[in-house]
């Protein structure tokens, strides 16, 4: 059964009635839609819309009799983009737990930066480095790493995400 997802989010456009913006939770769409198309969406909703933490919604329109149904071209980018999905509110938890799960996976390996020399001249208007480069108590600072201390820096790399418990 085909039903609007739980992370669809509704968004007025200042001064424009006629249409809205769609935003979805965690699949990251946003879309400029119609009303008609806004208003099919929110008809397949189920059960109570959430409430803000603080304050109050501003009133929706009323859904008015029957509501038009949009293209068959329509619907099928609405459940490719996550606005609307077959699954049920249980199942579509499930899925963003397991893909919020996976992000915060990604985002807990480290980052490794190589910083293989300082005595460059890319003359970057932003750098904060620039002053080693001239500033002669920075000459020890002025040279590049040798082959042996790259291959250190890859070996230790598997030692250090074991010893944060990060899988290989």
């Amino acid at each position: 059964m085909l039903r609007a997802s739980s992370y669809t989010i509704y968004v007025d456009w200042p001064d424009n009635s006629d249409e809205m913006l769609l935003v979805h939770g965690f699949t990251g769409a946003y879309d400029k839609v119609s009303r008609r198309v806004a208003t099919y969406i929110r008809s397949l909703e189920v059960g109570r819309p959430p409430q803000p933490l603080y304050g109050a919604w501003s009133a929706e329109q009323a859904l008015d009799g029957c509501v038009p149904l949009p293209s068959e071209q329509t619907i099928a980018v609405l459940k490719k983009r996550g606005y609307l999905t077959e699954l049920s509110q249980a199942d579509e938890e499930r899925l963003f737990h397991k893909i919020a799960a996976l992000l915060h996976k990604q985002q807990c390996r480290p980052n490794y930066v190589f910083m293989p020399t300082y005595d460059y001249n890319l003359r970057c208007p932003y750098c904060f480095q620039n002053h080693m480069r001239t500033d002669p108590a920075c000459r020890h600072l002025r040279y590049t790493i040798s082959q042996q201390l790259v291959d250190h820096i890859f070996a230790a790399m598997p030692q250090i995400e074991a010893h944060h418990g990060l899988p290989a």
